[in-house]
């Protein structure tokens, strides 16, 4: 489906333009939150506090070569037998992580995306209680880009984890890299955020969707470049957010290290439960044919 336009104050929205809704805070616990209002695509979105970004950009190193690799600058497969503590990084570059938990590890499992021309023999089973997750620390100079960027996942869930705060169900993190850019599935609605400097602290697409919890295996990717973000679900584009915030670069002040299934700033009720495999992240921004053909179960 061809994405419609409008303009709402100058901005330029792309892709389903049907609501322009004020800031909701996930929770009124949560600090920093300002209830600034955001343009964003069918969502409102979360605003943390501005940061000046020059106080970050120095402690942003630029890639080490991968930018212009063709391929997944860090790509876990999932695939190791049981009692493995590694998630092995199959790209090439070396960026290996590490399987945790508050109880257990993350498990092998035989359930895997049927649509995957590849050889796959397992995923990754996470307990969502037992706090389980994959942890790469520090995140590498090398997957701190600028801009130019893609993650993604594949994921089955059936629900989301709760904010004991609120009792309300919050979401859970598939990836979140220190939660600088995120992908993130809600209990009505999918995200990917890359975090920027001014107000909104966050350039979000986070549409409105359904049967993405329903047990099956769904393909999840976000895309960043210097153009905005755009979000895919099962390799059709479901949100663009082209604003003058999703055209900024991204900024890295909050946490250090690179996590599947929790969140990257020690929140504690963001986290997965169910099953993730073949998580990819590219220092390039993916065409959409590319993001098809890997929802669709290829290689890239």
């Amino acid at each position: 489906m061809k994405p419609t336009a409008c303009a709402v104050a100058g901005v330029v929205l792309v892709g389903g333009c049907t609501s322009l809704l004020p800031y909701r805070p996930r929770d009124a616990a949560e600090p920093g939150e300002d209830g600034s209002i955001v343009v964003v695509l069918d969502a409102a979105i979360e605003a943390p506090p501005a940061r000046d970004a020059a106080a970050a950009e120095a402690d942003v190193a630029p890639p080490t070569g991968i930018g212009d690799h063709s391929g997944p600058a860090l790509h876990w497969r999932f695939d190791e037998e049981q009692g493995a503590t590694m998630a092995v990084d199959s790209s090439g570059h070396g960026f290996d992580g590490v399987y945790v938990g508050d109880i257990g590890l993350p498990s092998p499992v035989a359930d895997v995306p049927r649509q995957v021309a590849f050889a796959d023999p397992w995923s990754r089973q996470f307990t969502l209680e037992s706090h389980q997750a994959v942890r790469l620390a520090p995140v590498p100079p090398a997957l701190r880009p600028v801009n130019d960027l893609t993650v993604c996942a594949w994921y089955r869930a059936t629900t989301v984890d709760v904010n004991p705060t609120t009792a309300m169900a919050s979401g859970s993190e598939v990836v979140s890299g220190g939660n600088h850019y995120v992908l993130r599935v809600r209990p009505r609605q999918v995200e990917f955020s890359k975090r920027v400097s001014g107000v909104p602290a966050f350039a979000q697409c986070l549409p409105t969707v359904t049967g993405h919890l329903d047990g099956n295996w769904h393909h999840l990717a976000g895309v960043s470049s210097a153009a905005g973000v755009k979000l895919y679900l099962d390799g059709t584009e479901r949100c663009t957010n082209v604003t003058p915030s999703a055209q900024q670069p991204i900024l890295y002040d909050q946490g250090p290290d690179l996590w599947v299934g929790r969140h990257g700033n020690n929140q504690t009720y963001w986290n997965f439960g169910g099953n993730i495999d073949d998580v990819r992240i590219y220092t390039r921004a993916l065409a959409p044919e590319e993001i098809a053909a890997l929802a669709a179960g290829g290689e890239r």
